[in-house]
């Protein structure tokens, strides 16, 4: 073979090596990325269950979504980090607010 034709095949071989590395990496994070929020979600489950019994709070557990989030800047340790947010938030709360009250 030419050299070219070599130097080519290298080269293809190696993004391709490259490429898979990558995407292999990237599925692992994504695998590992759900079995924290898995944690995270029964963690919250938890924390439900201790504010219901400690303090008589009820919380509905199917309107919040459990994400890992990233530490926050400036800490010293990494840690596991969640981020509770409402899966249907209301927009607008107060009639006052709403662009039917401007009209």
């Amino acid at each position: 073979m030419k050299k070219k034709t070599k130097l080519v095949l290298i080269l293809s071989l190696i993004l391709y090596l490259i490429a898979f590395t990558c995407s292999e990496v990237s599925r692992r994070r994504e695998i590992r990325k759900r079995e924290i929020e898995e944690i995270g979600k029964k963690e919250f489950s938890e924390t439900v269950k201790e504010i219901r019994e400690n303090f008589n709070v009820i919380i509905d557990e199917n309107k919040y979504v459990v994400k890992q989030d990233e530490s926050s800047p400036g800490r010293m340790f990494s840690g596991l980090f969640y981020k509770i947010a409402e899966k249907n938030p209301v927009k607008n709360k107060s009639k006052y607010f709403s662009n039917e009250a401007i009209t």
